[in-house]
């Protein structure tokens, strides 16, 4: 095989051989379209270094469930990531407006770089008076 030529979807499904048993390619195929080749034969060749633990070589539905198993394990990290991101932010938002004893120190011109067109100015003017209108109660 070549390495300046690409590898088409059925000599991909063919490799995938190497780590797991399957009986006809059309479920691995979709999987191989969906996911691509080099991602799907890390999931292959991991499973394939259990292979000892299993007693066999593993087949593809032991394969497809890894990978769901890793896209959710992946997802409730994001989701966690996000939520600590957000409390980060909240917890520093905080301890500086405690430190500088301004509740409302990101409207101040002192934090944060002001832009240079007329019409950006113009906004945060009009969110500077808004804010302070409608929503500083302290």
């Amino acid at each position: 095989m070549s390495h300046d030529q690409p590898i088409d979807l059925n000599q991909q499904a063919e490799l995938m051989k190497k780590y797991v048993v399957f009986k006809r390619k059309t479920r691995i195929r979709k999987m191989l379209i969906y996911t691509g080749y080099f991602r799907l034969s890390r999931y292959g060749k991991y499973l394939l270094s259990q292979s000892n633990i299993i007693k066999a070589k593993p087949n593809q539905d032991l394969l497809f469930e890894a990978y769901d198993f890793d896209v959710k394990l992946r997802k409730l990290f994001f989701d966690y990531v996000k939520k600590a991101e957000i409390q980060f932010k909240s917890h520093l938002a905080n301890a500086v407006s405690i430190k500088i004893n301004d509740a409302v120190f990101y409207l101040d011109k002192q934090s944060y770089t002001p832009s240079k067109s007329e019409n950006d100015k113009k906004k945060k003017d009009s969110n500077r008076k808004f804010f302070n209108t409608n929503f500083l109660i302290i």
